[in-house]
């Protein structure tokens, strides 16, 4: 019985029924895309037309999902659809067990895209806190990637899975964007945003919580570190990561595997 509920927890209830890809336009829902081109597959879109958050878009868009023992069912491990490969989920557990968490050089790495914007832009947020809105497109893409999300990006655009028909609301269209080239990324601007998402300057919790989340803190200590290297505000992060060791290791118990 324990087993049976440690597989609920991680797995999650079966997706509701994907609502037809025209259904979804530039001013109604969001659409998802999942490149399967790692396993032999090719890009597979999803739609939603009421998205609360970036974990349901996936799962209404008609994808199956599974999480890790350690993280649970909202750090995307595997990912299916019935488009592909009579909907087995990738990548398999002969590649890859899906009990803690997976290494940076092979995982879906999540990337997002408002409407009117031509490149992709790394999520800062996890699946579950990510809040779509209507005109949004998000992708899934496996493989390496770096904290920043300065590489490995999806090999298609927004434009070629983005709802189509209409047009967005201009007012919606982000027009306050860095005020660098494009390709470039301004670090200074990028570490002052991670810093003002950590809760007492030292940790990341996620909305509606009161414990850390040592995952993202853990992001955020290395996007400080790459930004600007050591600082006060990363040794502020990496002290309340240093006390948590245990609770992070042993999320289940000390008595329970890491």
């Amino acid at each position: 019985m324990a087993f049976a509920a440690s597989v609920a927890f991680v797995t999650g209830a079966a997706p509701a029924a994907a609502d037809p890809i025209e259904t979804c336009t530039p001013t109604v829902g969001a659409i998802v895309a999942v490149d399967f081109g790692p396993f032999g597959g090719g890009v597979v879109r999803g739609c939603d037309t009421t998205p609360t958050t970036g974990y349901e878009l996936l799962r209404d868009g008609g994808f199956t999902t599974e999480g890790t023992q350690h993280d649970g069912p909202g750090f995307i491990c595997r990912i299916g659809n019935g488009a592909f490969n009579s909907g087995k989920q990738y990548p398999t557990p002969a590649k890859e067990s899906c009990v803690l968490t997976p290494q940076a050089g092979a995982y879906w790495s999540y990337w997002i895209a408002s409407p009117g914007q031509a490149s992709w832009s790394y999520s800062p947020l996890g699946a579950m806190d990510r809040k779509p809105k209507a005109g949004d497109v998000d992708a899934w893409v496996f493989g390496a990637t770096d904290v920043g999300g300065t590489t490995s990006r999806p090999a298609f655009t927004p434009d070629d899975v983005r709802a189509k028909g209409g047009a967005p609301d201009p007012s919606e269209t982000p027009t306050d964007g860095p005020s660098v080239p494009v390709g470039k990324i301004d670090v200074p601007a990028a570490a002052r945003w991670v810093t003002q998402q950590l809760h007492d300057g030292s940790h990341v919790v996620d909305e509606g919580s009161e414990t850390p989340n040592y995952f993202l803190t853990t992001e955020a200590a290395y996007a400080l570190a790459a930004a600007g290297g050591r600082s006060p505000a990363l040794d502020k992060v990496v002290a309340r990561l240093a006390a948590g060791t245990g609770e992070y290791a042993y999320a289940a118990g000390p008595k329970e595997a890491p």
